[in-house]
């Protein structure tokens, strides 16, 4: 379910969880981030705002950001090869609105829609995420979300996947237990710049 070029839309709290080393999350998204999963890995101007906002309140996350911090780890971010923003094309006001006029949302769901229909004005339908559920009313795009049903070896923080699976840590509601070639150690990606701590 990626776009004809194979890209994946990630969610701001893949991003977050990257940034938060005390997390338990840290090591898969950050090898995500830095390696790509065999991809291209698109992101919104939303996206960066929202894991900006995020990372820089005490409110939210116990060990906040600095202003220049979140900038940096952006910065670093966006240096990866692998890593294109895509731009907010005029027509996502309008796809919004529809997707507004047929989904029962409330709050902050209208966000959720607002990626969705960013996602659709790029041709992409695949979301890598840790919030499926947020997004299970939205059957326009497909959410997949990291895979709770297999423990990953600490040792095995740069995986990538043989086959037609591209990425054996991430599952849809649809596929709960991976499939496919086994996962196989491979060597990290380049570090660009410093990745904040």
């Amino acid at each position: 379910m990626t776009s004809a070029d194979g890209s994946r839309f990630v969610d701001a709290n893949v991003l977050v969880y990257a940034a938060l080393r005390d997390d338990p999350r840290y090591a898969v998204c950050k090898t995500l981030l830095q390696g790509g999963g065999g991809g291209l890995l698109s992101l919104s101007p939303q996206i960066l705002a929202e894991f900006y906002s995020t990372v820089t309140s005490p409110k939210r996350v116990s060990a906040p950001y600095s202003p220049l911090e979140a900038v940096e780890f952006i910065e670093t971010l966006l240096a990866y090869e692998h890593v294109v923003v895509v731009s907010i094309p005029s027509d996502v006001p309008g796809r919004w609105m529809s997707l507004l006029k047929i989904k029962d949302v409330r709050g902050p769901q209208v966000f959720d829609l607002q990626i969705a229909a960013t996602m659709l004005a790029h041709g992409i339908k695949e979301l890598l995420t840790f919030n499926g559920m947020d997004f299970r009313n939205i059957t326009e795009i497909h959410a997949v979300e990291r895979n709770r049903h297999r423990r990953i070896p600490d040792s095995a923080v740069h995986l990538i996947q043989r086959g037609h699976r591209r990425d054996a840590l991430w599952h849809s509601e649809a596929a709960r237990r991976p499939t496919g070639p086994l996962l196989e150690e491979v060597a990290p990606p380049p570090t660009l710049g410093r990745w904040p701590p």
